[in-house]
């Protein structure tokens, strides 16, 4: 059998041109999941800002008001989730030094968990006044809207799970008729 042998130039060249296709081919798809990912993004949003306020009919001045209440809100989140961040880089620091201190740990938990009640307290209490700003007939469906809302964020880590699992191995026992 004869033995290919390509020069150094040959090599380099096929390298490049091996690289550039790969980075074309990564670039186009990173700025195809981006956008796809931005697209659903908008669609969610709606029009009208973050808040989608579907079949409720609202006035132009209950619009203008929880919208205003929305912008206000979102720029005392960006603080409070700023203070999160920071909690959570100070755990992480004392959980990852050389010997962690396990006092100091606990004590840290409970500075991020106070930080993560504030922001849930100002979440319901943001509820609270946009649900005031409504007319009186636009409380029930504000209030259904707002109970699927907080369903579907539930608890996010440790706690109770919204569906069961079933187990793995044997199927569970079926009920005698």
């Amino acid at each position: 059998m004869g033995r290919l042998i390509w020069s150094k130039a040959t090599l380099l060249c096929v390298l490049t041109i091996s690289l550039a296709f790969n980075a074309g081919f990564g670039t186009t798809f990173a700025v195809r999941t981006y956008h796809h990912h931005h697209q659903d993004r908008k669609e969610r949003r709606g029009s009208k800002g973050f808040h989608k306020w579907p079949d409720l009919g609202l006035s132009e001045e209950e619009q203008a008001a929880l919208e205003a209440g929305r912008k206000t809100l979102f720029e005392e989140m960006k603080a409070l989730r700023r203070a999160a961040t920071e909690q959570h880089e100070r755990l992480a620091d004392l959980v990852t030094a050389p010997e962690p201190d396990r006092d100091a740990i606990s004590a840290q938990l409970e500075q991020a968990a106070l930080v993560q009640q504030q922001i849930q307290k100002r979440l319901v209490e943001h509820m609270l006044e946009q649900r005031a700003l409504l007319a009186e007939e636009h409380h029930e469906q504000f209030n259904e809207m707002i109970r699927k809302r907080l369903l579907r964020s539930g608890p996010r880590h440790g706690g109770p799970r919204r569906h069961k699992r079933e187990p793995k191995g044997e199927p569970p026992p079926q009920p005698a008729p």
